[in-house]
Order: structure tokens, then C-alpha cells, then sequence
């Protein structure tokens, strides 16, 4: 075992002491961070054997994007609790199988867990990945490949700036997740994606089953809700972006299509409030994008809707925009969505413009749970942190949008 490098995360200065002597005396390579921060480096640059992190309020945020890793996701994991961490414990133990030890620890059964978790590492058989584009082999024959060879396996997917994971046991699926989308509905949106890549490798321990229907009814559902998709597409490409004077909608577009064209008033109904409008292409899809910028506090009159109604029939759904940085915004904006939702039955996200070398906590500026319960959203209804200046931003935006149109019955 010596040799073996292992990053210690703990922030109690006496433990830390304690167990940075028992690891150097046993002859194993020591990486030491103070932070989550610092171990997210040191993981990339060191590619550490076993992790052992002291349990907090941030680790389990830490331990979700190492398992979204192709080659962190089977990294052991020894957890240490203080007696009354329990919540946060069995937070940490939802999402992985992790082995843990609570406070005050004993060095020698430290040692012994750290020596049996490097050994079931080393003892797992070595798959050589498979990985590959979707243009090339899709995501439908990887199903049927994984189920006709009886595979089990953590199927990556990356797409952009998206990814997800797919999980397999005896080639059936039994676990799904891309973002805030689980089960059934990622997989859905998934099959919509046309290139990106995956990678295929082997995984240790137990995965929570988010899935509960078999691969042929996943895949019959799929492939009806991908036609629906083509006739709706063809039916509906355009998308309205809303929001007060300088709330990022208009960047969007000009992020995205190099520039937004005004109408000129030959093709509106209305002076008062000019559209601009540009085109951009996205999953196999042209989308027209209509921006509409309203004055705070200014009503939302029938010439409005007058304006939309030749858009509106198109629709394929809304964007909301929030600017974080004016929080009194928020009213306002929520009268703008009530008129929006009273008046278009589509899909619709909120994009909430981030403020520059700002705490999503800080009280001056308007977070995701704030925004949330201002416009007492469920959290079915996507609410993205962004800034539409960004190109990779304002395409995770549009995604969003695509992605709840296909999650939802079609």
C-alpha cells in the first residue's frame, strides 16, 4: 500500500496533526487542503488514491461533482462526523456509498479503513472505457448494446456545456440525472441530443434506483416523445424573452446570433414597444427569438398582447429576465409573469442575471431562493443563474427552456 496517495480534508488542527504522523509513518503520499477549494486542485492536479474529508454543510456539494468525474467517481471516500452531524452524514451517505468514522477517531481503525478501501480499489477489475460520439454510435444503440451484453456501467454524457449520467445494472437502467432532471425525464432529454460524447466505465458500490420502468418502455416513450418533438418543432420555433429595460434579454441575442435586428415598425402593430429579433440554431433546431423590453412599473396593456399575437401562435415558450443586481425589480417582475402565464399556456424559465464579484447570499442582491419564492415558483420551473453576455450562458439558457418542453407530457 505504500505509496498510495491520499488527500486529507480536515479543518480540527489537533485531528489533522494526529493523522498526517500515522499516514507519513505508514509510508503513504500526503496531500492536505484546508478547503473544498483547495481539494477540487488537488484532485485534478494529483489524482489522489482515497479521500478522506472532515463532514460539513459544503462536502456534499464536493462529493456530487466528484462523482460526475469519469475518473473520480469510484475514488473511496472515508467520511469523519462529530457525534451530532448526522443530517450531514446521511446526506453524504445518500449520495455515495462512502465508509465513515465518527469522532473522537482511533488511529489504528483509521489505518485499517484506509488500508481495506485501497484494496477493494485495487481489486476491482480494470474495464478499459469505452467512449465515443453520439454522431456516430447514438444513445438508443448504447442502450441496446449495454442490455444485449447484460452490462452494468456509469454511462457519461456531454453535451456543450451539459452533462448527465446514466447507470446500468445486468443492462437494465437503473439510475438517470442530468442537472435538476432525474429518472425517466433526463433520459428523455438525453435522446434528444444529437452530438456531444460518452464515456462508459465500471462503478463501485451501490446507486439509488431513480428509474422504475424497463429499457424498451424507456426507449418506446423516447422515440414518441422525439416525433412529437420534430411535429412540434416545425409547428413552434418561436421564443419570447421578457423582462424590465436592461434585465439581459436583449444580450442574449446579441451573444448568440453577433447582433439583434430591430423591427421596423412596417411589421409591428405598435410604436410603443419595438421587438428585436434574431436567429440562432440549436439541437438541430432554428429558433426565432423575440426580445420585448418593458419600463419597471409600466403596465402590460392589449397592445402588447396585440403586438405577440402572430408571434404567440408559434410560441414555444417564454423566458423571463431578472436582473440580480435590483432586488425591487422583483414585484414587478412577478406582475409581468402573472400577465405572461394568464395569457400563454407554454413552457417558460427565468433567467436571473448574476451581479459581478458577488455572494449568491449576499443581501443585496437577489439569489435563486429569493427569486423563487418572490415569484412562488415550484421547483419544477427552471430559475438560472447566468449572464447572457456569456455565450455558453445564454445557450444553458435556451437549453433549460428545450429541456422542460421535452420533460413535459407531449
Amino acid at each position: 500500500m505504500n505509496g498510495s496517495k491520499i488527500l486529507l480534508i480536515e479543518k480540527d488542527k489537533s485531528t489533522a496533526i494526529k493523522l498526517t504522523a500515522l499516514f507519513k509513518a505508514s509510508g503513504f503520499d500526503l496531500l492536505a487542503a484546508h478547503n473544498i477549494k483547495e481539494a477540487a486542485g488537488l484532485c485534478a492536479l494529483h489524482n489522489p488514491d482515497i479521500i478522506i474529508l472532515d463532514v460539513n454543510k459544503e462536502i456534499s456539494e464536493f462529493i456530487k461533482a466528484l462523482k460526475k468525474e469519469p475518473y473520480l467517481h469510484n475514488l473511496p471516500l472515508l467520511l469523519l462526523a462529530d457525534g451530532n452531524q448526522e443530517p450531514e452524514l446521511l446526506d453524504c451517505l445518500s449520495i455515495s456509498q462512502c465508509d465513515y468514522s465518527v469522532k473522537p477517531i482511533s488511529l489504528e481503525d483509521i489505518l485499517l479503513r484506509v488500508n481495506i478501501a485501497l484494496k477493494r480499489k485495487r481489486d476491482i477489475p480494470r474495464e478499459k472505457a469505452l467512449s465515443g460520439k453520439l454522431s456516430e454510435l447514438s444513445l438508443v444503440g448504447l442502450i441496446q448494446i449495454m442490455e444485449m451484453e447484460n452490462k452494468g456501467g456509469n454511462l457519461k454524457l456531454l453535451d456543450g456545456g451539459k452533462s448527465g449520467c446514466i447507470f446500468f445494472e445486468k443492462g437494465q437502467i437503473i439510475r438517470a440525472e442530468l442537472d435538476d432532471l432525474e429518472g425517466e425525464a433526463a433520459i428523455y432529454t438525453f435522446l434528444t441530443w444529437r452530438d456531444g460524447s460518452f464515456i462508459l466505465e465500471p462503478y463501485e458500490g451501490a446507486v439509488i434506483r431513480n428509474v422504475s420502468i424497463n429499457n424498451q418502455e424507456i426507449l418506446m416513450e423516447g422515440m414518441r416523445r422525439i416525433d412529437e418533438w420534430e411535429r412540434l418543432k416545425k409547428e413552434r420555433s418561436k421564443i419570447i424573452l421578457i423582462g424590465a429595460a436592461g434585465s439581459g434579454n436583449t444580450e442574449l441575442i446579441n451573444t448568440l446570433t453577433g447582433g439583434s435586428v430591430i423591427l421596423s415598425k412596417a411589421q409591428l402593430a405598435s410604436d410603443s414597444y419595438p421587438l428585436e429579433f434574431g436567429r440562432v440554431r440549436l439541437r438541430d433546431t432554428e429558433l426565432l427569438l423575440y426580445s420585448i423590453s418593458i419600463e419597471d412599473g409600466a403596465s402590460v396593456e392589449d397592445e402588447i398582447y396585440t403586438l405577440l399575437a402572430s408571434i404567440s401562435r408559434e410560441m414555444l415558450g417564454y423566458i423571463l429576465f431578472i436582473d440580480s443586481r435590483k432586488p425591487k425589480t422583483l414585484g414587478f417582475a412577478r406582475y409581468l409573469l402573472s400577465s405572461f402565464t394568464s395569457h400563454y399556456n407554454v413552457p417558460f424559465v427565468v433567467a436571473l442575471i448574476k451581479a459581478d464579484n458577488t455572494s449568491q447570499d449576499d443581501a443585496e442582491f437577489l439569489s435563486i431562493d429569493k427569486v423563487r419564492q418572490g415569484l412562488r415558483l415550484n421547483e419544477r420551473v427552471p430559475i438560472i443563474a447566468s449572464d447572457p453576455r456569456r455565450r455558453n450562458d445564454a445557450s444553458l439558457i435556451l437549453n433549460n427552456l428545450l429541456d422542460l418542453v421535452m420533460s413535459l407530457e407531449v
